[in-house]
């Protein structure tokens, strides 16, 4: 069983006083599938967050830059180089 899942399998109690040993395979099976779905998403979501951010920040790094080369201009312009 991976660890992540055996970690989230002790923390929700599912293997408190034998209580995961009570469980047949089948249920077994379909609450380490179900945790695997959710893991799944949540790194989908998590990674999609990360482009948007990483997006984000071109973006405001472009801004800069051109903020950076107005102000260089009018510098020039006002003889402050």
């Amino acid at each position: 069983m991976d660890g992540l899942i055996e970690h989230c399998l002790y923390e929700s109690g599912l293997t408190a006083d034998g209580c995961w040993n009570e469980l047949d395979d089948y249920a077994k099976q379909s609450i380490q599938r179900f945790a695997k779905l959710l893991a799944r998403d949540f790194y989908n979501d998590v990674s999609m967050l990360e482009l948007r951010l990483r997006n984000r920040i071109e973006e405001l790094e472009q801004e800069r830059d051109a903020v950076l080369q107005e102000l260089a201009d009018q510098a020039q312009e006002l003889g402050l180089e």
